[in-house]
């Protein structure tokens, strides 16, 4: 297995797949904006860009309007899929299809076990620019 490549992406093209706590994107923004540095790359599917883990920070960076946000790039080969909630499970198949049409599951249904993933720090000045998607 490979590290995840992590990119700065447009948050415009990342789809959820569950849905958000509004209190804790509050949180979220809230600490965004004081510290000014993203800090925890989203993670998404490789090739449906359906996030599966970072969608309080996914719906933090659209509130404050951002370019680009760090990603953590994945394929479900490379990542345990499990559920925060007893007696249900998942397929990758199921999740990034409803993602596509946007059948949005409770939040904090899937969980998704990652390889370690590389800790970024980006100024948020950098994210609010627009620029082109990009390897970081």
């Amino acid at each position: 297995m490979i590290a995840p490549q992590l990119r700065l992406v447009s948050p415009a093209t990342l789809t959820p797949h569950e849905e958000i706590i509004p209190d804790r994107v509050n949180e979220v923004t809230d600490l965004l904006v004081r510290e000014q540095c993203w800090t925890s790359p989203i993670c998404i599917e490789r090739h449906s860009r359906c996030i599966m883990d970072g969608h309080h920070r996914h719906a933090a960076a659209m509130r404050l309007g951002l370019a680009l946000v760090p990603v953590a790039e994945f394929d479900y080969n490379d990542v345990r899929l499990g559920s925060w909630r007893a007696g249900l499970s998942f397929e990758p198949g199921e999740i990034i299809e409803r993602a596509r049409r946007g059948v949005l599951y409770p939040h904090k249904s899937t969980r998704h076990v990652f390889p370690p993933v590389r800790v970024v720090s980006v100024s948020l000045h950098q994210l609010v620019m627009p620029g082109e998607e990009r390897t970081i």
